[in-house]
C-alpha cells in the first residue's frame, strides 16, 4: 500500500503512545486520524522531536496492515543517527529555547523599536524580523512591555558604566573652569557617539532607541527601565557641573543640562534634517563632526545662565 499523503491543513496530530519495535525502530501507535502521513510530514517529526524528545525521521509511511502487540495501526520511524533500522540517538536540543533564539528576538526588537518606537511595533513584527514564531517571543520575554525592558536592560549597564568612567576622568582634570566644564560635557557625549559610530549595528540601534525614549512622555510605564538605569547617571553629571560652578543656581544647571540632552537626543536620531537644510554640505549621520561644535556651544551656554567666565 503506498504512503498516504495528508492535506496541509492537517497540522495537529494526536498520539496515544509510542514504543520501540524488536528491530529497533520507533513505533508511534493509534494515530488519531487515518489520513496517514508521508515522509516529508514535518508536523509529525516536530512532534517527535519536541514533545517525545526523540530525534527521528519518517522511514515507513504506510499503515501496517495488522494489529501489533501494542494494538492499533502503527507507523514506523527510524532515529536519524542510524540506518533505517535505527540506533539510539542523542536527544535533539530544542533550538527554540536556545540562548541564540532569545538573542535573535532581542536584536530584531531593538532594530524595529529604534525605527518605529514602542507603539509602532507589534510582537508579530518582531517575530517576523527574527524569523521565529510569535509564541517564542512570549516564551522568552512575555509581553511587549517585558521585551522592551529586556532590550533596554541588555546594554544598559555597559553603557552607563562607560559614561560613569568618563565622568570620573573628567572631574579629575586640572585646568581652568571653562576647560573642565567642556571636559564634563564631552565626557557625556563622547561615549555615546563612539558606540553609535563604531559599536556596530546593535549599538547604533540601541543609541537611537535611547534617543527616542528620552523624547517620550516619561510617565509611560514602558519607559521605566530607561529611568531606572540612567536617572542617577544624569544626576551625577548635573552634580559635577554644579560643583564646578557653585555660583550658579542649581535649577539653572538643570536647565543647561536639559537643553544639552535635548540637542543630543535630536541629533542621535540622525533624521537627515541637517542634510536637507544644508543642501547636502553636512550629514546628520556624521556624529564625529558634531562633537566638538556641540561641546563648545553647550559650554558657552552655561555662561548665559550664570556661570562665571574665567
Amino acid at each position: 500500500m503506498p504512503p498516504f499523503r495528508i492535506r496541509p491543513a492537517l497540522r495537529m496530530i494526536a498520539f496515544a503512545g509510542n514504543g520501540v519495535a524488536a528491530d529497533g525502530r520507533i513505533i508511534v501507535r493509534d494515530c488519531a486520524t487515518q489520513k496517514g502521513f508521508h515522509r516529508h510530514d514535518t508536523p509529525l517529526i516536530h512532534y517527535l522531536n519536541d514533545r517525545l524528545n526523540i530525534s527521528a525521521r519518517l522511514v515507513a509511511c504506510q499503515f501496517v496492515g495488522h494489529r501489533s502487540e501494542m494494538g492499533g495501526n502503527t507507523l514506523k520511524l527510524a532515529e536519524t543517527s542510524g540506518a533505517e533500522t535505527g540506533t539510539k540517538a542523542t536527544p535533539k536540543p530544542d533550538r527554540r529555547r536556545a540562548p541564540e533564539t532569545a538573542a535573535r528576538i532581542l536584536d530584531a526588537a531593538e532594530s524595529l523599536f529604534s525605527q518605529r518606537g514602542f507603539y509602532g511595533v507589534s510582537l508579530r513584527d518582531i517575530a517576523t524580523e527574527a524569523g521565529v514564531q510569535v509564541a517564542l517571543t512570549h516564551y522568552h520575554f512575555g509581553s511587549k512591555d517585558d521585551l522592551f525592558r529586556a532590550v533596554i536592560d541588555r546594554r544598559a549597564d555597559e553603557h552607563a558604566d562607560g559614561m560613569t568612567q568618563t565622568l570620573a576622568q573628567a572631574v579629575m582634570l586640572d585646568g581652568s573652569r571653562a576647560d573642565r566644564r567642556r571636559a564634563i560635557i564631552r565626557a557625556f557625549i563622547t561615549p555615546i557617539v563612539d558606540r553609535s559610530m563604531r559599536g556596530g549595528p546593535g549599538w547604533k540601534n540601541y543609541i537611537r532607541l535611547m534617543a527616542l525614549v528620552a523624547n517620550l512622555p516619561q510617565g509611560e510605564a514602558f519607559v521605566s527601565p530607561f529611568r531606572q538605569h540612567f536617572d542617577d547617571l544624569i544626576a551625577a553629571y548635573v552634580h559635577a557641573l554644579h560643583a564646578l560652578h557653585p555660583e550658579m543656581d542649581e535649577g539653572d544647571v538643570h536647565w543647561c543640562f536639559f537643553f544639552f540632552q535635548a540637542m543630543t537626543t535630536h541629533i542621535l536620531v540622525e533624521s537627515g534634517m541637517l542634510d536637507r537644510q544644508s543642501g547636502g554640505r553636512f550629514s546628520s549621520s556624521d556624529l564625529d563632526a558634531m562633537v566638538d561644535r556641540l561641546v563648545d556651544f553647550v559650554a558657552a551656554g552655561f555662561t548665559g545662565l550664570g556661570a562665571e567666565a574665567d
